[in-house]
């Protein structure tokens, strides 16, 4: 009988797969306080922290890597990630890939310098001639992405590059999200240098995006997205940062 139980026991252990604990690689902007903010090592911010407990829900490890967001775009484009965050939502991009969210909302508006008190935007029209700093690579609105009336120079890989662009003089004025721009300025040590004009270009809706094949995890992201909206974690995320 002991033979017998032995043998059935070592028969179960060799036949028996070993599970592994399932790891998605994920991909986001590298800078982009106050959503996704490096430190000493760390990432955390609103973003990361909205995905982080998505995961945690699916009960699904993950690696991030933060990258300029040209190289963001790239990664997403070629497969190389299952995901990638922060997308502005925009037409052609759910034609391209599965937007899932939105995970997050933000306003995206014009800064200027401090001292400026000529600029002023009701219309885009109102900027026709005028330099303008955006990020390579980023989606800010239809109209503004299309208009041909003023420069628009691409150049920065990052807000951060955008700021210091504008405090030269190099460009009239910025574009981005406001929270974004005001927690960087705050990091330069020039958030009085700078001003926001009231009104917004765009109220923004920012998705994580999918390659078009892994239909299934994207399905499995937005369950447990909404899951963490209806459970008060996805709340209890944003109170932190306010």
């Amino acid at each position: 009988m002991k033979i017998i139980q032995t043998l059935t026991f070592f028969c179960f252990v060799i036949l028996t797969p070993v599970i592994q604990a399932e790891t998605w690689n994920v991909a986001t902007d590298r800078n982009f306080p106050p959503y996704v903010i490096s430190e000493g090592g760390n990432v955390h911010g609103i973003h990361v922290d909205i995905v982080e407990a998505v995961m945690r829900k699916m009960g699904v490890d993950f690696n991030l890597t933060g990258y300029p967001w040209a190289r963001v775009v790239a990664v997403t484009d070629s497969a190389g990630v299952d995901f990638s965050f922060p997308w502005v939502g925009k037409p052609e991009r759910f034609e391209k890939y599965l937007m899932v969210g939105p995970i997050h909302t933000g306003r995206t508006v014009f800064a200027v310098r401090s001292d400026d008190n000529e600029l002023v935007f009701e219309s885009l029209e109102d900027l026709k001639g005028k330099k303008i700093g955006t990020v390579r690579g980023y989606a800010y609105e239809d109209r503004f992405d299309q208009a041909d009336f003023f420069i628009r120079d691409d150049k920065a890989s990052d807000n951060t590059s955008n700021i210091k662009k504008l405090l030269a003089g190099r460009v009239d004025l910025i574009i981005g999200d406001e929270n974004v721009l005001s927690e960087e300025a705050k990091i330069l040590g020039v958030r009085d240098q700078i001003k926001f004009l009231p009104k917004a270009v765009k109220v923004a809706q920012r998705y994580v995006a999918f390659p078009k094949d892994l239909t299934e995890k994207a399905d499995r992201f937005q369950k447990a997205l909404d899951a963490i909206v209806v459970d008060g974690s996805y709340d209890a995320i944003l109170a932190r940062y306010r």
